[in-house]
C-alpha cells in the first residue's frame, strides 16, 4: 500500500485505493495555498504527476519524484491528484487524492457607528463568506451575546462608556487545513456619544404666577448643545419665568444624538380663606372688627393687611371705622405671593335719634309733669330711654315729674354702650291753686 502524504507539518493525509477503484480527500486549501504532497514508494522508482481540474480537464505536472510542490493559484472546486508509480522492475501503481480548494474567507464588519447611548447594540450590517467559522472579539470590555453569530448584540462595559469608542473586530475562518487559509478580519469603531443631562427645576412662587425655571447641563455627547422646551430653544439650557405646567423638552448635539422627556414645574396651592366681618354697632364709633379663618393653600406660612397696609401674623383686625377695607394673605415663604382674600365693607348703623315732648307741672306740688320720647330712629331698632343717664326703660313715657332740669338720653338696646343724649328739659312748677 502505498500512500499520499502533506509534509508540511509531516502529517499523513490520506490513503488512496486505487485497487478498489476509491478516493479519498487528501487535503483541504484555499486558493493561492503553497501545498508540498508526497508518495511513499519503492526505492528508484520514477513518479508522473497529473491533475485533473473540476471540469475534467487533465494536467500532466512536471515533477517525476515523490515529492510534488503545488500552488493553489486556480479556481475554486475539487481537483484529483493522480501518480502514476512505476519501479525499477517495470510495475506501475497509480494512487488518487482529492483536494477540495476552497475562496479565500470574507469578512466585513460594517461601517463606523456613532451611537447616542450606551444601550445594548445589536449589530445588521456585517457580512462575510467562504468561512467555516466566526469570530467576533472587543479592545474594550463590553461581551457578546453570541460572539461566533454574524450579527450579534454587544453590551458595552464601563469602561467602553467612560473612554466613549471601542473597535470591534470580525474573524472569518476559512475551510482549509493546517492554516492554509489565512483568516479574514474587519473591524468597526463604535463611538459612544453617550449623551447626559441633568435638570433643576424650580417651582413658581405662587399659585398662577410664572416664576418658576428650568435648567438643564448636559454632558458627553459631541458640543455644542440645544436645548428647547415646548418649542423655546437656546444654547445655555436655562428657561426663566415659567408657570407651573408639563413640559416637554429636548436636548441635542451636534451629532444629532437626543434626549427627550417632560420637566414638570409645580406651584403651591392657591390661598384662600374665610374672611368675616363685625360691623360697627353704633354710630361713630370705631369698633369694627375683620376676622380671618380657614386659610389653606401656599407653604402654609402666612401673613394678613388690610388695604394695603402694614402685615401682621395675627388673624384679626380690630377697632375698625366704617369704611371698605381690601383684605390680603401672602407667603411667608413666598413674599412676592400675595392674594386679594375679600373686600369688604363695615358699616355702621345711622346715628339715634327721637323726638322729646314735656309738660310741665300743672300747679304746686301737683308733681305731674311728663316726658315723652317718641319716634325714635337710628341704631339696630331697638331702644331704652333714660332721664337721668343712669335709670333706663323701654318705654319712652317719664311721669309724675317734679319740676326741674331733665337731660334725655336714648340708646341702643342691642348695644347699651350706644347712647346720646336728646335734649335737657326744664319742667316747670304748676302755679299755686286759689279759691
Amino acid at each position: 500500500m502505498i500512500r499520499l502524504k502533506h509534509i508540511i507539518l509531516s502529517i499523513l493525509l490520506a490513503v488512496a485505493f486505487g485497487a478498489a477503484g476509491q478516493t479519498y480527500v487528501i487535503d483541504s486549501v484555499c486558493v493561492g495555498s503553497e501545498r508540498h504532497y508526497r508518495i511513499d514508494g519503492e526505492e528508484n522508482s520514477t513518479y508522473s504527476w497529473i491533475l485533473t481540474d473540476p471540469v475534467g480537464t487533465i494536467t500532466n505536472l512536471p515533477e517525476t519524484a515523490d515529492t510534488i510542490t503545488v500552488i493553489w493559484n486556480m479556481a475554486a472546486g475539487e481537483y484529483i491528484l493522480s501518480v502514476l508509480q512505476t519501479s525499477i522492475h517495470g510495475c506501475d501503481s497509480l494512487e488518487l487524492g482529492i483536494i477540495r480548494v476552497f475562496d479565500l474567507p470574507q469578512a466585513y464588519a460594517g461601517e463606523n457607528i456613532s451611537l447616542c447611548n450606551s444601550n445594548p447594540y445589536s449589530l445588521i450590517d456585517a457580512t462575510a463568506s467562504e468561512y467555516m467559522s466566526l469570530q467576533w472579539t472587543s479592545n474594550g470590555d463590553g461581551t457578546f451575546d453570541n460572539s461566533t453569530a454574524l450579527n450579534p448584540t454587544y453590551s458595552f462595559g464601563p469602561n467602553d462608556i467612560s473612554l466613549g469608542s471601542l473597535t470591534l473586530t470580525l474573524t472569518a475562518s476559512g475551510f482549509g487545513r493546517d492554516g492554509s487559509c489565512l483568516p479574514a478580519e474587519s473591524s468597526i469603531t463604535i463611538t459612544i456619544n453617550n449623551l447626559i443631562t441633568d435638570i433643576a427645576i424650580t417651582p413658581a412662587s405662587c399659585n398662577g404666577v410664572s416664576d418658576g425655571s428650568v435648567a438643564f447641563t448636559a454632558s458627553g455627547g459631541t458640543e455644542p448643545y440645544t436645548f428647547t422646551l415646548d418649542g423655546n430653544s437656546n444654547g445655555n439650557g436655562m428657561f426663566a419665568g415659567i408657570a407651573a405646567g408639563i413640559y416637554t423638552y429636548t436636548i441635542s448635539d451636534a451629532a444629532g444624538c437626543e434626549i427627550t422627556g417632560e420637566a414638570i414645574v409645580t406651584s403651591p396651592e392657591l390661598i384662600t380663606a374665610t374672611v368675616t366681618q363685625l360691623n360697627i354697632n353704633c354710630f361713630g364709633a370705631s369698633n369694627g372688627e375683620i376676622e380671618i379663618s380657614g386659610i389653606t393653600g401656599g407653604s402654609g406660612n402666612y401673613e394678613y393687611r388690610i388695604n394695603g397696609g402694614m402685615w401682621q401674623s395675627e388673624l384679626i383686625f380690630t377697632g375698625l371705622g366704617s369704611g371698605n377695607y381690601t383684605v390680603d394673605a401672602r407667603d411667608v415663604n413666598a413674599l412676592a405671593c400675595v392674594v386679594t382674600l375679600e373686600n369688604i365693607t363695615i358699616t355702621e348703623p345711622a346715628i339715634l335719634a327721637a323726638t322729646v315732648n314735656f309738660t310741665n307741672e300743672t300747679f304746686t306740688g301737683a308733681n305731674d309733669g311728663t316726658i315723652t320720647v317718641s319716634a325714635p330712629s337710628g341704631g339696630s331698632g331697638n331702644y331704652e330711654f333714660s332721664i337721668d343717664g343712669t335709670t333706663w326703660q323701654a318705654s319712652g313715657n317719664f311721669t309724675n315729674l317734679t319740676p326741674g332740669s331733665y337731660e334725655v338720653f336714648i340708646r341702643d338696646a342691642n348695644a347699651v354702650d350706644c347712647f346720646i343724649s336728646l335734649t335737657t328739659v326744664e319742667i316747670l312748677a304748676g302755679g299755686s291753686l286759689t279759691a
